[in-house]
């Protein structure tokens, strides 16, 4: 059956038309992932608990070399005002151990820290601390609670520092974490793992 010239016309620019559409469709598509890549960060399997509210009585005094010096009430106090000066002095530091005890290195690493989120994995780091936390002495624990509600403190007046979203607020869980991880490296387990993935 033959057609008339110019409805086939009409159709070739409509089929040019459609595809000129879609291509932008996916262009815009390819954008908004790419953009969500960048800015996306992922929650983590660890959610943010804080230590139980309570008033904590400490003075930090720096002295003429900046040394802090912290004077509190109990342990728990001190070691809140020794969270807050640790963060004082160097933020990205206490951030980056926090982001390891949650296994979420890589989100403020890339590539270089991804091989420690392995290894909290491997290890079952939070698996472990949250099947033996409550075991711990109770003036182990308020330590713990102390340190973290002192850290949450700093970024509490400070909230343009954090780097990595929903990390805080950090609870003793967080803290305990971190020495269970970084123990570990300390009789020499980095250099195993590097040896199975094959780095001298």
């Amino acid at each position: 059956m033959d057609f008339p010239a110019a409805g086939f016309t009409s159709c070739g620019m409509g089929v040019g038309g459609m595809s000129r559409r879609w291509g932008w469709a996916i262009v815009l598509v390819v954008a908004l992932i790419f953009l969500g890549l960048m800015i996306w960060e992922p929650i983590g399997t660890y959610p943010a608990v804080p230590p139980p509210a309570r008033p904590y009585d400490v003075r930090i005094i720096r002295d003429d070399f900046g040394v802090p010096h912290i004077f509190g009430a109990t342990d728990p106090d001190v070691a809140y005002g020794r969270a807050y000066a640790h963060a004082e002095d160097d933020f990205e530091t206490i951030e980056q151990v926090l982001a390891m005890t949650r296994a979420r290195l890589g989100a403020i690493s890339g590539e270089k820290g991804a091989p420690t989120d392995y290894v909290a994995h491997l290890l079952a780091v939070r698996e472990t601390v949250n099947a033996r936390y409550d075991e711990q002495p109770a003036d182990v624990r308020a330590l713990l609670d102390g340190y973290a509600a002192g850290l949450n403190r700093y970024v509490e007046k400070h909230p343009d520092e954090p780097r990595l979203a929903r990390l805080f607020p950090v609870g003793g869980k967080d803290v305990a974490a971190g020495f269970v991880l970084r123990s570990s490296f300390f009789f020499g387990l980095v250099n195993v793992i590097r040896l199975l993935v094959g780095h001298q």
